[in-house]
């Protein structure tokens, strides 16, 4: 599990945070590369997931809006929020 989570503020900046800051209805940028710091739903754009560590399924999945996420995946592609 990633130790820092790039937290979205109020006025669109990011704050880089440790993921035991992290609050229910935090909002965390994910980018491409990176692994999913805590678990959540996507509310804005759309990836290609690995979610090989969770599910042992190396093909990646189309994650999207309103789509759960858990920690430890892989974001394959465009970043989401």
């Amino acid at each position: 599990m990633p130790d820092t989570a790039e937290l979205v503020l109020k006025d669109g900046r990011t704050k880089t945070v440790k993921t035991a800051e992290l609050k229910n209805g935090d909002v965390i940028l994910i980018r491409p590369g990176e692994n999913i710091a805590a678990d959540g739903e996507v509310i804005e754009g759309e990836s290609d997931v690995n979610e090989a560590l969770i599910t042992g399924e190396s093909t990646p999945v189309k994650k999207a809006r309103a789509v759960r996420l858990l920690r430890d995946q892989l974001m394959k592609q465009a970043a989401c929020g």
